[in-house]
């Protein structure tokens, strides 16, 4: 559905579309309906940038992100992304708008990794790549030593819309790790995640990321969030925590279980064993259920009670 208002919204706004000399187009803004998924009002692009898609353009999400400039938005069409390319990926200091056509149910990227093939998500790692955004992507089966899904280092980007499930970290942050870096999740769903020590993040350096509107549920390993020192706290608001092996609203999030709209309740997945992140018609995440009267995770209702 997405995909289809998107091709009609560009399709409406031809006149205002100019071809760059790598296939690429630049917009002056183009505004998609949402779906099941917290898309709901996006712009698709942000205003006067080059779009660059994948596969359409560049073969693969590396590629994209390699042919684009700072400012640049590089949009990946649905589908299971996976091997070289689609895994392991660095930004180059880059600061872009990386997004999805159609949200995190429909555009997956799957590491596949195991303990012979260590392999992860994103690695965000210099400073210039704090305006960075990653916007509307399933994050799974990632294997390696620590932040798996996405490791931080200096910098503080946004990342909304995203599942990250069932990723393994050896040593630390099964999801992510943040090293003097603060980035913010919104209407993110962490889910499965698992390691011995921050099963789903492990802060040190001096971070602070923050949590708007998520779900961190059903981890296994260590403390759900492990800040190694005292600069490192965490700040959740209308999140909920749910679940957990390692326990829930536990040491440097203690003092945040009741405060800011956040929970611990039973996110009512319509079926999580499977892989299915939607939201039951009774889940406290929906927005009508909770006092924050906002969507809490990536994905919105999909099935009901």
């Amino acid at each position: 559905m997405r995909s289809l208002l998107l091709i009609l919204a560009v399709a409406s706004i031809a006149a205002l579309l100019m071809c760059s000399g790598d296939g690429s187009e630049q917009i002056t803004g183009v505004t998609a309906g949402g779906d099941d998924d917290n898309h709901n009002g996006d712009s698709l692009p942000p205003p006067a940038t080059v779009v660059i898609r994948v596969p359409a353009d560049q073969p693969t999400i590396q590629a994209g992100i390699d042919s684009a400039s700072v400012g640049d938005t590089v949009l990946v069409a649905d589908g299971v992304y996976t091997d070289d390319g689609n895994r392991d990926i660095e930004f180059g200091g880059r600061s872009i708008v990386l997004m999805s056509e159609d949200g995190a149910s429909h555009t997956i990227i799957d590491c596949g990794g195991d303990p012979l093939n260590l392999h992860a998500g994103f690695n965000v790692s210099m400073a210039s790549e704090s305006l960075l955004v990653i916007d509307g992507f399933t994050i799974r089966g990632g294997y390696h030593s620590q932040g798996v899904a996405i490791n931080f280092r200096s910098a503080g980007p946004l990342i909304k819309n995203c599942v990250l499930a069932d990723n393994v970290g050896m040593i630390s942050g099964g999801a992510i790790r943040c090293k003097s870096a603060s980035p913010t999740f919104e209407n993110c769903t962490f889910v499965g995640n698992s390691a011995p020590t921050g099963a789903i993040a492990y802060l040190l350096g001096g971070s602070s990321p923050r949590f708007i509107n998520c779900i961190l549920a059903y981890s296994t390993g260590g403390d759900i969030i492990e800040c190694s020192g005292n600069d490192d706290l965490p700040d959740l608001d209308c999140s909920n925590i749910y679940s957990n092996e390692g326990g829930d609203w536990i040491g440097c999030l203690t003092n945040l279980s009741s405060i800011q709209g956040n929970m611990s309740a039973d996110p009512l997945f319509c079926d999580w064993g499977a892989g299915d992140y939607h939201l039951q018609s009774a889940s406290p995440c929906v927005a009508e259920n909770n006092s924050c009267n906002v969507t809490i995770g990536a994905l919105g209702t999909g099935c009901s009670q």
